[in-house]
């Protein structure tokens, strides 16, 4: 391979921190080694002049999103640089697609690339044979790799071990034992008060309230290995009082579907009392109140949130001088605050909303829509016209940012281990990636809610012969004697959601093709008004606000 002259630069990568902050370490030994080379080549004849120096620090190889490797290439395109030099092929990547796009974009713009350790002639077929060969045996090395650490993730699972991650409320690690959990004698009371308080007040905010009221408290961290556990709620104790590991049961996952094994652990509760637990809990989860006349009628349950905060309100009542009141309040701040020994409230909105109000004014909405026709088509227009930045597009790529970054994480501890010595021990970082795994997993189901709510909520809109005939349908039915589940089932047909301010009110209405057409199909059916049968799937549509 002939040189002369070129403009070099140097591109070194290393793949953790630990290597990045070594004064000593793999980046200037790297730069070392590249800086030998050129003043070797330049001893025989006009080798070139190093321009650039790229070094990503603790990045993995396995994608492309290094800021380094991106300025290089943006260097290449401009004809900054002509030579590439790395010490090895795989610090330009492990993944044979991103290396064969790199590759091509090199050979358009007559950019060479020289790799110290294998030193081939990439001039030649045979030497640009060898150069992918070798590439796609750096991506088999990193894949074989991340399967044997996930095969034997499995194994252990299927043995009872923990395979790191938050321990469970209630244990502590022994050491000198991986995967081996031993019962913590000062939070195991305090495990058991919660099942034993759950059984005896049968809810959760009860319990929670109780446990606080007697200062119970844990140490351990209960969500993510982050935050503390400072006093009970009903969010935190569901956790602790469905998590498996207490009644000495290891949870683990093969192709998608869930299994059990008798953990390696001694459990905290009996089984049969956990199992008492889930039964009351799936009860409590179904409880709905039947209809009574003397019960005020909250035909907008599950529509109404606050303004400000998002939370969702619920319906509630109070006694007045004559008769009862209902009202919609914030229900999970509610339910926080009773379980709690000093009330909060953070939101400047008011802490409820009278129901009968709220119910008018909706009322009264809704039937300008249906006879105001201007109304109904500047709705539509706007539909048309919505932004395509939704929120929950926005929300869908942070959580897919947030999982790349537990993959380029997952892949830096996967290739620091194929680096460790055998003399030391992996066992913390078996541990992190146990961590990031249970992280990983639960972002992707954050993902797939978003993906399925955006799915139905971001819809083509409605045509106007499709939007006029739904509204048409809407307002026979809407003019008819309903009973209160028929008044919530036919305005959650039409309504998205309902925002209520100190001074406002606005309505977010469905305006999506096939949500409309549907719907539609649903009220002017014979079956809409017949009381004992009830549509569970609703299909919600793209959505406008008015």
């Amino acid at each position: 391979m002939k040189f002369e002259n070129y403009k070099i630069g140097f591109y070194i990568r290393v793949s953790t921190q630990e290597q990045a902050e070594n004064p000593e370490g793999s980046i200037r030994n790297q730069r070392e080694r590249l800086e030998q080379m050129v003043k070797m080549k330049n001893f025989e004849g006009n080798f070139g002049e190093v321009i650039h120096v790229y070094i990503d620090e603790a990045k993995s190889g396995k994608d492309t999103n290094r800021a380094e490797l991106k300025r290089m290439l943006r260097d290449i395109e401009s004809g900054t640089i002509n030579l590439v030099m790395a010490s090895e092929l795989s610090r330009i990547s492990r993944n044979i697609q991103d290396f064969a796009k790199i590759w091509d974009l090199m050979k358009s713009l007559n950019c060479k690339f020289l790799s110290l350790r294998e030193n081939f002639d990439t001039t030649t077929a045979a030497g640009e044979m060898v150069m992918f060969t070798l590439a796609n045996l750096s991506q088999f090395e990193r894949r074989q790799v991340s399967e044997r650490v996930s095969a034997n993730f499995l194994a252990r699972a299927k043995r009872g071990l923990s395979n790191g991650g938050p321990t469970p409320p209630g244990y502590k690690i022994i050491e000198g034992k991986p995967g081996y959990l031993a019962i913590d004698e000062d939070e195991a009371p305090t495990i058991k008060k919660c099942f034993e308080y759950f059984l005896a007040e049968e809810t959760l905010a009860s319990a929670a309230r109780r446990l606080n009221q007697e200062n119970y408290k844990l140490s351990g961290k209960i969500k993510g290995g982050k935050a503390t556990l400072k006093h009970f709620g009903v969010e935190n104790l569901y956790r602790i009082l469905t998590n498996k590991a207490l009644c000495g049961v290891r949870i683990y996952t093969e192709f998608g579907k869930e299994y059990e094994v008798k953990a390696v652990w001694k459990g905290i509760v009996p089984k049969r009392t956990f199992n008492k637990v889930q039964k009351i809990l799936k009860a409590n989860c179904s409880v709905k109140k039947k209809d009574n006349p003397r019960r005020f009628p909250y035909i907008l349950t599950g529509l109404v949130f606050c303004a400000e905060c998002g939370d969702r309100l619920c319906g509630k009542s109070a006694h007045g001088a004559k008769r009862k009141v209902g009202y919609y309040e914030h229900g999970w701040r509610y339910r926080r605050n009773y379980c709690k020994t000093e009330a909060m409230h953070n939101c400047s909105n008011p802490t409820r909303f009278n129901a009968e109000m709220v119910h008018e004014l909706v009322i009264e909405k809704v039937s300008e829509l249906l006879n105001d026709e201007k109304i109904a088509m500047r709705l539509l227009k706007r539909a048309h016209e919505l932004d395509k930045k939704d929120p929950i597009k926005a929300d869908i790529r942070r959580f897919q940012n947030r999982r790349s970054n537990i993959d380029r994480k997952l892949e830096v501890i996967t290739e620091r281990i194929t680096e460790l010595p055998k003399e030391i021990s992996a066992k913390g970082l078996y541990t992190k990636m146990g961590e990031l795994q249970k992280q990983r997993d639960e972002v992707c189901r954050l993902i797939d809610e978003k993906q399925r709510e955006l799915k139905g909520l971001m819809e083509k809109p409605a045509t106007e012969k499709n939007w006029r005939e739904f509204l048409g349908v809407f307002s026979k039915v809407f003019k008819t004697h309903l009973s209160v589940d028929e008044q919530t089932r036919l305005l959650k047909s039409l309504i998205y959601k309902i925002e209520l301010g100190s001074q406002e009110l606005k309505i977010h209405y469905f305006v999506g093709e096939d949500h409309i057409k549907k719907e539609a199909s649903i009220i002017a059916g014979p079956l809409f008004l017949c009381p004992d049968i009830r549509s569970d799937s609703l299909t919600y549509g793209g959505r406008n606000k008015d």
